[in-house]
């Protein structure tokens, strides 16, 4: 069984991968400097490789990178499903929202974690162990969604753009460095988390034109802050007993 959820998942990350080369061509063509999208959707096929080498592999990361790209994927293709359409196409929203789901569901439970992290010699199991987990998932989907904010936005921005820079990176190394359960790792997200806040609320009382486009925004990127530092709560004592013995 879990080959086959494993086989629906490379399915669906294929279909991503093929709308991502149908649409970037497209995100291209727009005002002046939207050539930057175009090659930043592009770009965005490397993790998609990576989520389905992984999985055929049965790789931890290749399950982290499938359900991440799924929850990054999916409150923007729910919105543009659900949300009007302004005379464009709906079915690439549709397709977009049926392959995210389809990770979401193929790739969680406990026998995907004893398929993939149960065949390493890192323990992954217990209660703090999972939070950890769901935080590298959902910050490196935090990472896919900033990394086009950034690519996407003029340079008119300035400081924005730089300020987001530096976020983006801190959230790819903080999650490379939980990944391979690095004390340090947790730090640095928990760092990000709250940069989030006041960058975040900039950015929405700056850009959001609406209510609606507020609240997706939120959604993208609110439940990597949460879990972040609920992950950074869970393992506090524990850090806290570990510095103290290095006195």
């Amino acid at each position: 069984m879990t080959r086959l959820r494993s086989a629906l998942a490379v399915v669906a990350l294929a279909t991503l991968g093929a709308l991502t080369l149908l649409l970037a061509p497209r995100a291209g063509d727009g005002p002046p400097g939207s050539e930057r999208l175009g090659i930043a959707i592009l770009l965005m096929l490397l993790p998609l490789v990576w989520a389905l080498v992984g999985l055929v592999l049965r790789r931890p990361a290749g399950r982290w990178l499938g359900l991440a790209v799924g929850i990054a994927v999916l409150p923007w293709a729910t919105a543009f499903t659900l949300g009007p359409s302004y005379g464009t196409p709906t079915w690439p929203g549709r397709v977009a929202l049926a392959a995210s789901l389809t990770l979401l569901v193929t790739l969680t439970g406990q026998r995907m974690f004893e398929a993939h992290e149960g065949r390493q010699e890192v323990d992954w199991s217990g209660f703090r162990m999972g939070l950890l987990r769901w935080a590298l998932v959902f910050n490196t989907a935090s990472a896919f969604s900033l990394y086009l904010f950034v690519m996407a936005y003029d340079a008119d921005l300035g400081g924005f753009v730089a300020v987001g820079a530096w976020l983006l990176l801190g959230l790819v190394l903080g999650v490379w460095l939980l990944a391979h359960q690095k004390t340090f790792g947790l730090l640095v997200l928990a760092c990000c988390c709250v940069a989030f806040l006041p960058l975040g609320a900039l950015f929405l009382d700056r850009e959001a034109h609406s209510t609606e486009e507020a609240m997706l925004l939120v959604a993208i990127f609110l439940p990597g802050v949460l879990i972040g530092w609920a992950s950074l709560i869970a393992f506090g004592r524990p850090m806290l007993k570990f510095l103290r013995s290095q006195d």
